[in-house]
């Protein structure tokens, strides 16, 4: 057998060890539904802006926030509780402002890789319940304008446009949070242990107290090598990167040994 030869062969070992690490790499979740989740939570934040200020009726009428907050200069139902209609915007506004702009925020941190852990629950909690049942709030006040005021067919008002609106975003949110949040709870989880490779990371000074036993003190190193890698992850090797993958192994191999000696 030639050196190449020998090389090769040896290299194939280091693979055929090394095949869970490489599994860990190759099963780290995808991003996608997180960015599904925020992107949804931006068309929601949208919502608020645009039903704000744009009327939908058909025939026209006052912009939604002055019928809510403005005075009866128009002579229109005005105020919060004046109709079923006002009850749904303003409502509308509060819960999507709660649920989906702080969700959308929270977004931009965990893409941003300040806060994942915050967005992920956020969106585990507030954003699946939120959409479940508090969403459920602005379509029902419309349903009731619907059915105590102005009837299915001879509704001329916001009611038809709003219920669609708001039933879409209920239940599409709340199927798009029920089917995603485990997902975005592994990709959180695996987001913060798989951290980004950084060559020029210090790992804290390694300090061992002097009243830790000598048959200790291997142990006492261990903690502080997974505390460093901890801080400044090694390198994530390609499938195809045989130097890494060697590398690699053999620390995982040093450190087996370090164990079994603290086994002993």
């Amino acid at each position: 057998m030639t050196e190449q030869d020998a090389e090769i062969a040896a290299v194939q070992v280091f693979e055929s060890s090394f095949n869970a690490t490489v599994a860990e790499v190759d099963k780290r979740p995808d991003a996608w539904p997180m960015i599904v989740i925020g992107v949804w939570a931006l068309l929601e934040t949208a919502w608020i802006l645009v039903s704000f200020f744009v009327c939908t009726t058909p025939s026209g009428c006052t912009v939604p926030y002055l019928r809510v907050f403005g005075d009866n200069s128009a002579n229109i139902a005005y105020g919060i509780t004046a109709s079923w209609i006002n009850a749904s915007y303003f409502s509308g506004w509060i819960i999507y402002f709660l649920v989906s702009f702080i969700q959308f925020i929270f977004w931009i941190l965990a893409i941003a890789r300040v806060n994942v852990s915050l967005f992920q629950a956020w969106t585990s909690f507030v954003g699946l319940w939120g959409h479940a049942i508090l969403l459920i709030v602005p379509w029902t006040f419309v349903v009731l304008n619907i059915l105590l005021i102005t009837g299915w067919i001879s509704t001329t008002d916001d009611s038809i446009f709003l219920l669609i609106v708001n039933g879409i975003f209920w239940l599409a949110g709340t199927l798009l949070h029920v089917f995603l949040v485990p997902l975005i709870e592994e990709w959180a989880k695996a987001t913060s242990v798989y951290k980004p490779y950084d060559p020029d990371c210090k790992c804290d000074k390694c300090v061992i107290s002097k009243y830790v036993a000598p048959s200790d003190i291997p142990r006492a190193l261990v903690a502080c090598t997974d505390n460093c890698e901890t801080q400044c992850p090694p390198k994530q090797c390609a499938k195809n990167d045989k130097e890494c993958l060697k590398t690699e192994w053999q620390r995982k191999a040093e450190r087996r040994e370090k164990l079994k000696q603290i086994q002993k």
